[in-house]
């Protein structure tokens, strides 16, 4: 076993990038849809990979994050390959663990991977109150889809945590990283390229960039917060930082090609806590100068885009769905209505004439209205509490970087990821999608894992 165990070791060490591109190989493989038999002997291999090396796998699940509307066929059945990589990544991950605790008798594998209580506390609240929703559902003639809901983006994206911590805290968070930043620029290409050639979706006066999405705001939810996941710990790295710029500018100008509001606001609420957090309250300014800059771009380029409430009366559109969401509560304030039930009901029964345009609605459009509707009013208490503990955990580490005089680049990029998602899930959604969950609980873990590089 020792043997075993220290020759993947030496394979780990020395072929991180290796075992990324076979995994992304395997993916390619997949997505021109097999039989079952041979789809199951290719998720097996990328478990075997996995299990070899975890960073590797944890770059394949932030690489998929994006493609969660482009499914692969398998049999008679269709599966996201962000869940596939999931599930592999949670094999290989169990069956190394396993081996490396029979190896040095010893559980201190295990502990690797465990978080501080309030997160543990966090997921197993977030299982229970799934399971509960599941018991009250308003239609459960849909129970398919919220079964799924759950499946996809309450209990699979929890494996992001423990396979976090155990990367960053063994110093290979680079690979994972370099994945989600190589499959952000590949992904804010397409959707620009795509937008001149064309493509996209036409919508107030303008044409918006939708990439591997169906819809441009999913575009502009990915690259908000894969830019500022990736771009913060290459700017702090004296090898990376250009590299950091870099990403930076392709974020932002995929941001715009978006169209998208809440994206802008939120990319720059995501930057003004990370300079927050590093003392640089003066480039503040320079973050809202940007920001005016690029809604002059837009007024210029799109204004009617910029300033069109959406609705087809005065009332803007958000505030029609708002209220709709607000009649359903009044009906269900203490169960909500379950994990996806929102289109069901919204559109059927609570939908006013002023918001048929919306009708096809899938979601309040408002993290806190989400959770409630979702998993009742435990569900929003839930919200709340976690931005609160977010809250906490961000004024934490601000003290830290002052009294210590370093900058926590990976801790920085989380808080500014999560920043970014709940100031755009005000008004859009937060959490409640494969590819948000994912990178949410990574910026989660990011936030909480004790981080293997500094800079000053």
């Amino acid at each position: 076993m020792s043997r075993l165990l220290a020759s993947i070791e030496s394979l780990e060490s020395r072929g991180n990038p290796a075992f990324l591109g076979f995994l992304v190989v395997l993916g390619v493989i997949l997505a021109f849809g097999l039989p079952v038999p041979a789809s199951g002997i290719v998720v097996i291999a990328a478990a075997a990979v996995s299990a070899v090396s975890p960073s590797a796998a944890l770059g394949a699940c932030l690489a998929a994050t994006p493609l969660i509307f482009r499914p692969v066929s398998i049999g008679d059945g269709s599966w996201m390959l962000l869940e596939l990589a999931l599930i592999a990544a949670s094999i290989g991950l169990a069956g190394r663990v396993a081996l490396e605790c029979v190896s040095t008798r010893s559980i201190a594998p295990v502990r690797e991977l465990l978080p501080g209580i309030a997160v543990l506390i966090g997921g197993a609240a977030l299982i229970t109150l799934s399971v509960l929703a599941l018991t009250n559902l308003a239609d459960p003639g849909h129970r398919d889809a919220s079964l799924r809901a759950v499946r996809t983006i309450i209990l699979e994206p929890l494996v992001i945590v423990p396979l976090t911590l155990r990367v960053v805290r063994r110093g290979r968070i680079e690979v994972a990283l370099g994945a989600l930043a190589a499959m952000m620029v590949v992904v804010a290409g397409w959707g620009i390229v795509g937008l001149l050639r064309g493509s996209g979706v036409a919508a107030d006066g303008v044409r918006r960039a939708i990439g591997p999405y169906n819809h441009p705001n999913n575009l502009a939810f990915f690259i908000e917060r894969a830019t500022l996941l990736t771009a913060i710990p290459a700017f702090f790295h004296p090898r990376y930082r250009r590299i950091g710029i870099a990403l930076l500018v392709i974020g932002g100008v995929a941001v715009l090609a978006t169209f998208s509001r809440g994206a802008l606001i939120g990319l720059s609420a995501g930057a003004v806590v990370a300079l927050w957090l590093i003392g640089r309250l003066r480039a503040i300014a320079g973050v809202a100068a940007a920001l005016v800059a690029a809604g002059g771009v837009l007024a210029l380029l799109a204004g009617e885009r910029l300033f069109d409430s959406g609705g087809e009366g005065s009332e803007p559109s958000r505030f029609v769905i708002w209220e709709g969401a607000e009649r359903i509560l009044r009906d269900f304030p203490l169960t909500g209505i379950g994990p996806d039930q929102f289109y069901v009901m919204y559109g059927l029964r609570y939908i006013e004439p002023v918001g048929w345009p919306e009708r096809y609605t899938a979601h309040a459009h408002n993290i806190f209205l989400d959770f409630w509707l979702w998993f009742g009013l435990a569900g929003l208490a839930f919200a709340v509490v976690a931005c609160a503990w977010v809250a906490w955990r961000t004024i934490r580490l601000q003290r830290i970087v002052v009294t210590q005089g370093t900058i926590k680049a990976l801790p920085i990029a989380g808080a500014a990821a999560l920043a970014a998602g709940l100031t755009h899930g005000l008004i859009d959604h937060g959490f409640l999608l494969p590819d948000l969950a994912v990178l949410t609980w990574f910026a989660v873990a990011l936030m909480i894992a004790p981080a293997a590089e500094t800079a000053r």
